[in-house]
């Protein structure tokens, strides 16, 4: 190799160098950034400096979609004892991590805080089961089971059709057997999982009090008074404004929405 070509080929390669040296930095400060924020979010919480700790969780929880985020923002919410924003920030983490038991506790704990008591409808035993069982993991739990369930199905089909002997074949057909129920049973969780965390009509009450009506109509039946940290489900929005709401006690009514009075759970874009 010549001096010059050498030359040329030293400077190629240090210019390289350089060049990821220069985009490691840059992801590396990138990824840093929101480690920074938290540890200042959390600092600021250590010393009790809860309003301007909630808006750093925020921002946070907002653009990262973290279920301890939303958590951490709930618990700040709760210490600044306003109910609305820390039944929205737990509904929002349990979203995202159903099985959060820390989560689950604080909010059932701001609950007992809220004007609002619903008795919950009665049910079938097998409605309340399936949908107890459905709840304990969150979408990517239940896929995660239902990869390993169709893995294993396979695997004991293997060994039924290769089985050297008599019992391993019978083992390994009732073994994929029980397998693929498995399978199926952990998709369907998944799939009602996943539909769950996709509904957008549950929303959370954040003024004060607000009016339930028979019909969208001022002038109509009133049902009840509504207060902040209520949690609804939405069914249907009219042109004037009204929305139509099932309670938690599976009750429905009207009420008046102009902004600021419900706040969806699932975080809208931004």
């Amino acid at each position: 190799m010549s001096r010059i070509s050498y030359f040329v080929m030293s400077r190629v390669s240090a210019a390289l160098m350089l060049l990821i040296m220069f985009l490691a930095a840059l992801t590396g400060a990138a990824a840093s950034a929101p480690v920074a924020d938290k540890s200042t979010a959390d600092s600021l919480y250590a010393a009790k400096q809860y309003e301007a700790a909630a808006k750093q969780y925020a921002v946070l929880a907002d653009s990262l979609q973290s279920a301890d985020l939303y958590y951490n923002l709930g618990n700040v919410q709760y210490k600044l004892k306003q109910n609305a924003l820390a039944v929205l920030a737990y509904e929002r983490a349990l979203r995202l991590d159903p099985d959060n038991e820390d989560a689950q506790y604080n909010l059932a704990l701001v609950r007992t805080n809220l004007a609002d008591r619903f008795s919950k409808p009665s049910e079938m035993f097998f409605v309340s089961w399936f949908r107890s069982w459905v709840t304990t993991h969150s979408v990517g739990h239940w896929t995660w089971l239902s990869f390993l369930w169709i893995v294993l199905f396979f695997a004991a089909l293997i060994l039924y059709f290769i089985g050297p002997r008599m019992w391993q074949r019978k083992s390994g057909f009732f073994v994929a057997i029980f397998c693929l129920l498995c399978f199926l049973l952990t998709t369907i969780f998944a799939i009602v999982q996943r539909c769950k965390f996709s509904n957008n009509s549950d929303a959370i009450i954040m003024v004060e009090e607000v009016q339930l009506f028979t019909s969208p109509s001022a002038s109509s039946k009133r049902i009840r008074l509504l207060h902040e940290g209520t949690k609804v489900s939405i069914h249907d929005l009219t042109k004037d404004g009204w929305l139509l709401v099932e309670l938690p006690d599976a009750s429905e009514g009207y009420l008046k929405n102009p902004p600021g009075v419900v706040e969806l759970v699932v975080p809208s874009a931004k």
